[in-house]
C-alpha cells in the first residue's frame, strides 16, 4: 500500500478544529462508552467527552498532536475559558509555545517528557501558522461546555502515533463509535478500502463509523463508487453487517456505517 499520510511525524498541529463538531458529533450512537478519535487538535476527544463518551482513545500521525491536545486537556485544570482561548490565539504564531500567555500556569502540569520536547524545539512552530481570524472561536468549546469539560475531564486521553494506514495493528479494543476526520481527503483512492476494512473489525454491534471529508472524492476509491440516495440498495449488498445513516450530498460530506450484526 502507499503512503497514505499527507503529513508526516513532524508536522505541525492544527490549534482548533476546522469543522463543526457539534454537528458530526450529534451522529454518535446513544449510550456510547468507548471512542476512537483522530487527536488532531484535541478538539475531536473534547467534544466527544461533551457528547457522553466514557473512554476516548486518539491517534495522529503527527506527535504535535498529542502535545496541543495535553495543552488544552491541563489547561481545563488551570485556566478560564478567556484564559484557554487566549493560550490557543498566541500558539497560533509562536515559535517558542512555552513563552505564549498562560503557557507557565499549564507546564506545570504537563507530563516531564512532554515539558523537555517543547523545551528542544523552542525557534520551531509546532502548531497550524495559518493568521487567526477570529472565528477559529466558534469551534472551541463554548463557555458552558468549557465549564462542563474541567468537571469531567481529569485525566489525559490515551494517544498512538500512527498512520491511519497502520492503525489496525495497535486496536485491542472495540469501539462505539469511530470519528475519521478529514483524513480521507489524503489517502490514494484505491487505498482507502484498504484502510477501511481492517478498522471495521473493531466496532461494536449497533457501533457506528463516522467519516468527515472536505471533499466527496475520497467515495471513489470505495467498491461502490459515488454514493447516493438511490444507490441504497446496491451499497447494502456491500455492507451485509452495516448500514447507511448518512449521505455526502453537496457540502454535506459526512459518511457514517453503523454496524447491525
Amino acid at each position: 500500500m502507499k503512503n497514505s499520510g499527507f503529513y508526516d511525524k513532524d508536522t505541525s498541529a492544527y490549534i482548533t478544529t476546522n469543522e463543526n463538531l457539534r454537528e458530526s458529533l450529534r451522529l454518535m450512537p446513544k449510550n456510547c462508552k468507548n471512542v476512537l478519535t483522530v487527536a488532531a487538535s484535541g478538539d475531536h476527544p473534547l467534544f466527544c467527552s461533551l457528547h457522553g463518551a466514557e473512554h476516548v482513545d486518539t491517534f495522529d500521525i503527527t506527535y504535535n498532536a498529542k502535545i496541543i491536545m495535553d495543552i488544552k486537556v491541563n489547561a481545563l485544570k488551570c485556566l478560564d475559558r478567556d484564559e484557554y482561548t487566549d493560550v490557543l490565539e498566541n500558539l497560533w504564531w509562536r515559535d517558542d509555545a512555552l513563552t505564549a500567555p498562560h503557557m507557565e500556569q499549564v507546564s506545570k502540569y504537563l507530563p516531564g517528557t512532554e515539558y523537555e520536547y517543547l523545551c528542544s524545539k523552542r525557534g520551531f512552530r509546532l502548531f497550524n501558522r495559518d493568521a487567526w481570524e477570529g472565528r477559529e472561536s466558534e469551534y472551541l468549546p463554548t463557555v458552558s461546555e468549557y465549564e462542563k469539560l474541567q468537571k469531567i475531564v481529569k485525566e489525559p486521553y490515551s494517544f498512538t502515533q500512527t498512520d491511519i494506514a497502520d492503525l489496525s495493528v495497535y486496536l485491542t479494543d472495540k469501539y462505539d463509535f469511530m470519528h475519521f476526520s478529514n483524513i480521507f481527503d489524503y489517502i490514494y483512492e484505491e487505498d482507502q478500502w484498504k484502510v477501511i476494512m481492517p478498522l471495521l473489525n473493531n466496532v461494536t454491534v449497533g457501533g457506528r463509523v463516522l467519516i468527515h471529508c472536505l471533499k466527496q472524492s475520497f467515495l471513489r476509491g470505495l467498491p461502490f463508487s459515488v454514493i447516493m440516495p438511490d444507490d441504497k440498495k446496491s451499497v447494502e449488498r456491500v455492507f451485509e453487517n452495516w448500514r447507511i445513516l448518512h449521505f455526502p450530498i453537496r457540502d454535506d460530506n459526512i459518511l457514517v456505517f453503523e454496524r447491525v450484526r
